[in-house]
């Protein structure tokens, strides 16, 4: 498989940077006794996802379809866990809500998927799970009331990272597939910024953990 320089670089340097992560965490406490941050799932998807991205998707070439469905359910459910717990176990009600939206909207469309429907659907889940972040984020940061220091909480590192990558290409999950019918190669450089706003993502994510990790270490 072909990649322009600026694609290879943002593709491994997005890997490397997924599984930095976990392997801080594990290097600081290789038994996980004092990482009790809400975001290890999703740090442990995000390493899983990026030797998948590598070896199943570029080494194997295997197709991306049951794996992007995998992944956004992972994703889901983990960011849920996640904010739940960063939001004190409040707002049940819509956990509860999005939980039944989300779940409603990825069986009924299960059967449909294939290699012509599945940015669609992936288009659709996208948007639900972006919508939700951003709620979370707002509640979380009106929590804060609206005073947010970086040093003090770390997990706006990380807040800001999921912002980032699922606002800016929630246009392009929901309109990827007709952007690819008119033209592929504009889709593919369109797709470049999935890549960099993934690689952003997962760079805050680094920091965020070694930020948390770091105040572990204070106490």
């Amino acid at each position: 498989m072909y990649m322009s320089p600026i694609y290879t670089f943002f593709f491994y340097t997005a890997i490397i940077s997924g599984l930095i992560p976990l392997l801080l965490i594990f290097i600081k406490d290789s038994k996980f006794n004092k990482f009790k941050n809400p975001i290890l799932p999703y740090i442990v998807l995000v390493f899983i996802a990026s030797l998948y991205e590598y070896f199943g998707s570029y080494i194997l070439e295997i197709n991306t379809v049951a794996w992007f469905m995998i992944y956004k359910v992972g994703a889901f459910g983990t960011l849920s866990y996640y904010f739940y717990h960063l939001l004190n176990k409040k707002f049940k009600v819509i956990f509860v809500a999005f939980t039944i939206l989300f779940t409603v909207i990825f069986f009924i469309n299960l059967p449909k998927v294939s290699n012509e429907t599945f940015l669609n659907i992936n288009g659709f889940l996208n948007a639900i799970i972006t919508v939700f972040i951003i709620i979370c984020a707002i509640l979380w940061f009106k929590q804060l009331q609206w005073k947010i220091n970086l040093n003090s909480h770390p997990n706006s590192y990380i807040i800001f990272g999921l912002l980032l990558v699922y606002c800016g290409t929630l246009f392009l999950h929901l309109f990827g597939y007709s952007i690819y019918l008119i033209n592929k190669e504009l889709f593919f450089t369109a797709w470049m910024l999935n890549l960099f706003l993934n690689l952003l993502n997962r760079l805050l994510l680094t920091f965020g953990t070694w930020k948390i990790l770091k105040s572990y270490c204070k106490n």
